[in-house]
C-alpha cells in the first residue's frame, strides 16, 4: 500500500539584499523665489528582502564630500520626499548635484546610491542693465554720413531663454531728433537717417535720444536710459580739442599721453646715442695721444743720439783745427764729416762743402711736427734736419777757429 502526501517547506528568510533605486539618476526642477517647504520631488527604492527585512532610510549628501552639509535641501527618510529648506535662485546657482543614499537600518553595509540632480528653473525676476558710460556716443562730423552706423547700445539680463532676451528701440525727446536715428531691434546699431547740422570747428553738435530695451518675459521687463550722440568736429589744434553743446570741455588726454610717451622714447634715443658718441671720441682721443707719445719719444731718442754724435765731431774738428794753426805753416785739411772739409792755413781757413746731399748718420735725425693731423693734410709732417745741422756745424767751427787765429795773430 502506499499513499502520497504534499510537503510544505517555508525558506525563513535573513537580511541579504540590499535596497535598490527606481532609476539611475533622479532629476528634478524647482522654480525659483519660491518660499522654503516647497516639494522638489520624490526618490524611490526597493528591497528585496521579506518584512521586517525591507525597511531602509534616505538620506542626502553633498557630491564628492560626505561630510558636507547640503545646503537649500532636504528628504524625508521614509517616504523619500525631497523639499527645499530656503527660497532659491537661478542666477546665484541654476544647477545642484546631490547624492542620495538608501541604508538598511539593521545591516549598515547593505546600502546603495544614486545621484540627484536638481535644477532652478528660471522666472522674469531681472531686467535688462546698460553697463555705464554706455549714454555717450561720439562721432567725428568728417566721418559720419546718411546710412553710417554711429554706434551700437547693449543691455544684459541675467535671465534665461525669453526671459534673457532684450530689443530695443528709440524715442525722439525732442523735435530735433525725430527723424535722424534709427536703432536695430536686436542689435541695438544706431544708423543716421538724415543729414545732421554742422558744428563750428571745435565744437560739437548733441542730439539726446531715449532708448528702451524690453525682454521677451510675461510680465516683461524694460529698462529706459537716455541716450546723448555728440557729433564733433575736430579742430586744427589736433586732439586738444573742446567739445561744446553743454557738454564741457573735453582734452583728448589719450593722444597728449602718446606724444608725451614718443617724445620721451625719442629723448632716451638721442642721449643714448650722445653717450656713444661720447665713448667713441674718448677711446680715439686716447689712441692718439699714446701714439703722439710714441712719437716725441723716438723724436727725442733720434735727436739726443745725433746732437751726441755732432758734438764729438765738433770736438774733434776744433782740437784739430787748434793745432794745425799753432804747428802748421801750411795749410791743412781735416775733415768733419762725410761732406764737409775744413781747411787751416796761417792766414787763410777755407771751409769747402764738397757735397750738398744731407749728412748720413747710424741714428736718423727727423723732426714731427704735426702731432695731430688735420683733415686733407696726412698724418703728418716730417722734415729732414741733417742738412741744416751740418751748416750750423761749419759756421760755429769757423767762428771758433778764427777767434784762435786772431789771437796768434
Amino acid at each position: 500500500m502506499t499513499s502520497v502526501a504534499d510537503v510544505i517547506v517555508d525558506v525563513i528568510d535573513v537580511n541579504d539584499e540590499p535596497p535598490r533605486f527606481t532609476a539611475s539618476v533622479f532629476r528634478f526642477v524647482v522654480v525659483e523665489n519660491q518660499p522654503a517647504g516647497v516639494d522638489v520631488g520624490h526618490v524611490a527604492a526597493t528591497d528585496g528582502d521579506q518584512p521586517p527585512f525591507d525597511h531602509f532610510r534616505f538620506s542626502l549628501m553633498t557630491s564628492g564630500s560626505s561630510k558636507a552639509v547640503v545646503d537649500g535641501f532636504r528628504i524625508d527618510e521614509l517616504s523619500g520626499r525631497v523639499v527645499t529648506t530656503r527660497t532659491l535662485d537661478r542666477e546665484e546657482q541654476a544647477e545642484y548635484h546631490l547624492i542620495c543614499i538608501a541604508v538598511d537600518p539593521t545591516v549598515t553595509a547593505l546600502s546603495a546610491a544614486v545621484p540627484l540632480v536638481i535644477s532652478v528653473g528660471d522666472v522674469n525676476d531681472n531686467s535688462p542693465v546698460f553697463p555705464d558710460g554706455s549714454d555717450v556716443m561720439r562721432v567725428s562730423y568728417d566721418r559720419v554720413s546718411v546710412g553710417h552706423v554711429v554706434g551700437r547700445v547693449e543691455a544684459r539680463d541675467a535671465d534665461e531663454g525669453p526671459n534673457g532676451e532684450v530689443f530695443y528701440w528709440a524715442e525722439s525727446v525732442d523735435n530735433n531728433t525725430m527723424d535722424l536715428f534709427s536703432i536695430d531691434p536686436r542689435s541695438g546699431q544706431i544708423t543716421l537717417k538724415a543729414d545732421v547740422e554742422e558744428p563750428a570747428i571745435g565744437e560739437s553738435v548733441v542730439y539726446t535720444l531715449s532708448v528702451t530695451a524690453s525682454d521677451l518675459g510675461e510680465p516683461p521687463r524694460r529698462t529706459h536710459m537716455l541716450l546723448n550722440v555728440i557729433i564733433e568736429r575736430q579742430s586744427h589744434l589736433g586732439p586738444g580739442y573742446r567739445v561744446g553743446g553743454g557738454t564741457g570741455g573735453l582734452v583728448g588726454w589719450k593722444w597728449i599721453a602718446v606724444t608725451v610717451a614718443i617724445i620721451v622714447v625719442s629723448a632716451v634715443v638721442v642721449i643714448m646715442l650722445l653717450v656713444a658718441i661720447c665713448v667713441a671720441a674718448s677711446g680715439r682721443r686716447r689712441q692718439t695721444d699714446n701714439y703722439s707719445a710714441d712719437k716725441m719719444s723716438q723724436s727725442r731718442q733720434s735727436y739726443n743720439c745725433r746732437r751726441r754724435e755732432l758734438e764729438a765731431e765738433e770736438e774733434a774738428a776744433t782740437r784739430t783745427a787748434l793745432m794745425a794753426a799753432d804747428c802748421s805753416e801750411s795749410s791743412v785739411a781735416v775733415p768733419i764729416s762725410a761732406d764737409v772739409t775744413l781747411t787751416a792755413a796761417p792766414q787763410i781757413i777755407d771751409a769747402t762743402i764738397t757735397d750738398n746731399t744731407p749728412p748720413e748718420a747710424d741714428c736718423e735725425v727727423s723732426v714731427f711736427v704735426d702731432f695731430y693731423p688735420t683733415p686733407g693734410r696726412g698724418d703728418g709732417v716730417l722734415f729732414s734736419s741733417d742738412f741744416f745741422v751740418s751748416l750750423s756745424i761749419y759756421f760755429f767751427v769757423s767762428n771758433i777757429t778764427r777767434k784762435r787765429l786772431d789771437r796768434f795773430a
